[in-house]
């Protein structure tokens, strides 16, 4: 279950980005359910029949995005700007890491500014507004994030996986989202 559970988590689908989650999910069910489909809002629908016409029916619902990014501008020193996808602080973004969703799959990446002694008359406990951040990703120029199969539009999420905290009498698991659900 964990497995699964990591596997899915670790998608990339912010706001308007979802498919790669709708399929993962459609592909894990699709066997045990009596029907599947999409709708023409992008709605994934999974059908199983009750064991008993008596018994009433039950509705599960959930959401397949996230909070996330964009990729708003690519500078010519390789570092990208980014837009958020849905309302988060931007006090958690500053050397978060991410994953942005390429075309040639997953490239990792990490939140950043300017470096302290750069900005060392400025008052250190202001916070950054997303707009002064960049996403580097080893990238020295435009060329480079090019061939990395990285372009503007493309979505963005966090890129701290899933991990196994506690102990096993009491585990628990922590991800993007940065909160502790039992397991």
């Amino acid at each position: 279950m964990y497995q699964l559970l990591k596997e899915l988590c670790e998608l990339v689908g912010p706001s308007g980005f979802e498919q790669d989650v709708q399929r993962f999910i459609r592909d894990q069910v699709k066997d045990g359910a009596d029907e599947v489909q999409v709708d023409a809002l992008g709605n994934l629908i999974v059908k199983i029949n009750a064991t008993d016409p008596e018994m009433p029916s039950v509705l599960l619902a959930a959401h397949a995005d996230e909070i996330g990014l964009i990729v708003k501008k690519i500078e010519p020193n390789g570092t990208l700007r980014f837009e958020k996808l849905g309302g988060f602080d931007d006090r958690i973004l500053l050397a978060q890491p991410v994953t942005i969703k390429g075309s040639e799959g997953y490239v990792e990446g990490v939140i950043g500014t300017l470096s302290m002694h750069y900005v060392k008359w400025d008052n250190p406990k202001r916070i950054d507004s997303h707009r002064e951040l960049y996403i580097d990703i080893g990238a020295s120029s435009v060329e480079e994030v090019a061939e990395m199969g990285v372009k503007v539009g493309q979505p963005i999420s966090y890129g701290s996986g899933l991990k196994l905290i506690g102990d096993k009498k009491r585990s628990r698991v922590v991800g993007k989202a940065g909160r502790a659900v039992r397991f």
